[in-house]
């Protein structure tokens, strides 16, 4: 059990008047027998006061030399928090002193650059340092020319939150630059030749720069050095579509591994089947779509000379409806059949000149296509050695 704390001090105490003192009269009278008077019980009395007084000061003495190590403690616990909290301000201090925008010197010979340096605007980095898919045209002129716009503003845009660790189960606060995927951006597939080739430099850059690994960049760069040569770029018109093509095409399908988390295959390394596949679609589609064309102005003729055709004879019906011996209405007439004359041969001609294209268009795919699609009686598309026109 725990001694119970002395509240006062009791040095200051005095032993009681035991032989005078009223309030201890009848207690005294009251010990006092025939073997102790009343002197005897007296002594008794302040003997016994003086013993446990004696202790009660030793008791208190005892208390106080706690008291001084306690505050002791204390006063050293209070320091050391006080030593803590001027140290972490001293540091937060020191953070925001880093923090804090400090002008760089001026150049006094520096004049503005002639060509800044390009970057990619903060979503396309964003998606690279994940290794997500981004668009290729992020890294493109138009991409970095929206960049270079809109980098004194991305401080303002303010923070949305976003997926964040490897198994995207954790909230985190994010800009709102680098969530936010540009309006103008143009897929893959839609790019020029000359759009790419160009994207390409920044696009294996920033690989670099976010810290991709070192066998990626190499095979990337080997990939774009190998499209920059391929003989398909010499095939008319649609050699380098075809590549363009082909490019993003491998691109999502290459994403689409790592995005699994599964082994991706060596980019450099050209499937040329897989080219020749997309050639035959791209040619397929151009003959479709030439085709669509030549057949629209082919009916858009014929249905003029139907047109001209039913207005002459509306007209002819007119003058006939009038007497056939006024020289006036005899002349119309063979105005009439001047006129219908001449705008038939016209039409005949653009008739002639879009049955020539439309052979030509046959004789080109036949040519350059090395064949045609012919849709068979099962309803299959299979390749022709000749063209049927």
């Amino acid at each position: 059990m725990d001694t119970p704390r002395i509240t006062r001090d009791p040095t200051q105490d005095l032993v009681p008047d035991y032989n005078t003192d009223p309030d201890w009269d009848d207690f005294v009278n009251s010990c006092v027998t025939d073997d102790r008077n009343r002197d005897d019980i007296v002594k008794g009395l302040i003997d016994s006061w003086t013993a446990r007084h004696a202790k009660t000061i030793q008791a208190w003495e005892a208390q106080l030399e706690v008291d001084r190590e306690e505050e002791k403690r204390l006063a050293e616990l209070r320091a050391q928090t006080a030593e803590h909290v001027r140290r972490e301000a001293e540091k937060e201090k020191a953070e925001e002193e880093k923090k804090k925008f400090k002008p760089p010197p001026m150049d006094q010979m520096a004049s503005i650059p002639t060509h800044s340096q390009a970057s990619p605007l903060p979503f396309a980095l964003e998606k690279m340092r994940k290794y997500e898919f981004v668009e290729l045209w992020y890294f493109g002129m138009d991409g970095c020319e929206e960049a270079r716009i809109n980098s004194l503003a991305e401080s303002t845009t303010g923070y949305g939150f976003a997926a964040a660790g490897d198994d995207a189960t954790i909230a985190a606060l994010r800009p709102l630059s680098t969530l936010t995927k540009s309006p103008k951006a143009i897929p893959d597939e839609r790019l020029s030749f000359t759009h790419l080739s160009i994207a390409k430099t920044l696009y294996i850059h920033t690989m670099n720069e976010v810290g991709w690994p070192a066998e990626y960049i190499k095979a990337w760069a080997h990939f774009y050095t190998i499209l920059e040569n391929h003989h398909f770029r010499r095939i008319e018109p649609h050699g380098e579509q075809v590549l363009v093509k082909y490019q993003a095409h491998m691109r999502r399908d290459w994403y689409r591994l790592l995005l699994a988390k599964k082994p991706v295959f060596n980019v450099a390394l050209i499937n040329e089947d897989l080219v020749s596949k997309l050639e035959d679609d791209i040619l397929r589609q151009m003959r479709l779509d030439s085709m669509t064309t030549v057949r629209f102005f082919l009916f858009l003729f014929i249905s003029m000379n139907h047109l001209l055709t039913m207005s002459f004879i509306i007209l002819s019906s007119m003058i006939f409806s009038v007497h056939m011996n006024n020289a006036h209405t005899y002349f119309a007439y063979h105005t009439c059949i001047r006129i219908r004359i001449r705008i038939r041969i016209r039409i005949n001609t653009h008739i002639n000149i879009a049955q020539m294209f439309f052979h030509n268009s046959h004789t080109w795919f036949h040519t350059h296509a090395g064949g045609c699609w012919d849709v068979a009686s099962q309803g299959s598309l299979s390749r022709s050695a000749t063209f049927n026109t």
